[in-house]
């Protein structure tokens, strides 16, 4: 099997294959057989192509089978032939790759039942801790304080390689966005329209949270003098998932039991292309809590949907090998009217599985069997 990371740029697939090959490089039965390709650099000009990509791993290993560790393997046209073939002959391989669309395209048939896709996202609020702790980033001592620096900031590993001030660390997240948006975007699918894709880019980040379609995000960028056709402006937001620059969350009938092909929500990839893309507002708190919430249980394994039950709207249904658990999440619960409508939701519910309203309040009424958490002591948790 070729072991594959999948995700965003930067957020740390890099390291996990160095990691790996470390592994490999400490025992004495691999010395020579290791081949290690990162096409973001600029010493493989050459592997332009499948052939020459195996003709390169059969040279610099003379004799058996070797272990290849390629970064950003989707730089080559079609590695997944190459791959296959070197599988055949025994070889170990290790990837990355900052395209979803490379396991899935016509040329990944070479490697269909061959490989495992191993999703990667940036650091979870705990491993953000841990790793400002390890490098002496001066983030603040409060717990919640912590959190909101974390929101803001986003989950890239890297940035806490920097010294913090507003402006570097602003500058880092707009290198990664102007890395993302450009050249996987941009250049991967040839878009003409730039101005519109950052437009769409905007539109979706701005509304966090929100069912958004193709229809109303091209209804809205006419009112704004922008032309842009329903077919296009779906192309453009396949083109930035493909990225992993957003994610989309489709809906699920908790009655009907099927999924609602319409309205499906999008999140960022990580929080910090938002800041980079739209500053820190607090008027989008509500949206940033959802993503935070949204990239955490898909960091720890769940599948995840926005749920319709009648009228009514569960934020996430979480599901891992066959276990569901529900969850709402709001700012805070002070008024009587946004503490029914949260906890309403889930008691239309009629499963027994667990149901949980996350919070920014460290204390809520308790109400029939459904759990209230603290939202940054929930992210703190191992699971």
């Amino acid at each position: 099997m070729a072991k594959v990371f999948t995700g965003l740029r930067r957020v740390g697939k890099s390291g996990l294959l160095a990691l790996q090959r470390e592994k490999f490089a400490a025992l004495p039965k691999y010395r020579g057989k290791i081949v290690d390709i990162d096409m973001e650099s600029l010493e493989f000009p050459f592997l332009d192509s499948d052939q020459a990509l195996y003709r390169y791993c059969l040279k610099q290993v003379k004799k058996g089978a070797g272990v290849l560790f390629l970064d950003e393997a989707q730089e080559i046209p079609a590695w997944q032939k190459a791959a296959a073939a070197l599988l055949k002959k025994g070889w170990d391989i290790y990837a990355t790759g900052s395209n979803a669309h490379m396991l899935s395209s016509d040329h990944a048939t070479h490697l269909a039942g061959r490989y495992i896709e191993i999703p990667v996202q940036g650091l979870s609020f705990r491993e953000y801790q841990d790793f400002a702790k390890a490098y002496g980033t001066a983030i603040p001592e409060a717990l919640e304080d912590r959190f909101w620096h974390y929101l803001r900031w986003g989950s890239f590993p890297g940035i806490h390689q920097i010294a913090f001030a507003d402006q570097a660390w602003r500058q880092y997240l707009d290198a990664i966005q102007n890395t993302v948006v450009l050249r996987d975007v941009i250049a991967r699918f040839q878009i003409r329209n730039v101005r519109l894709l950052e437009d769409v880019y905007t539109f979706l980040l701005d509304n966090l949270g929100r069912f958004s379609t193709a229809k109303s995000i091209s209804d809205f960028l006419k009112n704004q003098r922008s032309t842009a056709s329903q077919e296009t402006v779906h192309e453009y937001i396949q083109a930035l998932e493909s990225a992993y620059a957003l994610i989309k969350v489709r809906r699920y009938d908790l009655k009907g039991k099927r999924i609602l092909e319409r309205n499906e929500k999008y999140f960022a990839g990580d929080l910090g292309l938002r800041t980079a893309r739209r500053g820190y507002q607090t008027t989008a708190i509500s949206g940033m809590l959802e993503n935070a919430v949204c990239l955490e249980l898909r960091r720890r394994g769940y599948t995840v949907h926005v749920g319709k039950i009648g009228e009514r709207e569960i934020d996430f249904i979480a599901e891992k090998r066959g276990e569901i658990a529900y969850y709402q999440v709001a700012y805070q619960l002070g008024q009587p009217s946004t503490l029914e409508r949260e906890y309403a939701s889930l008691e239309e519910i009629r499963d027994n599985y667990p149901k949980t309203v996350l919070s920014m309040d460290k204390v809520s009424p308790k109400r029939g069997g459904i759990a209230h958490a603290y939202l940054p002591e929930w992210l703190m948790r191992e699971n």
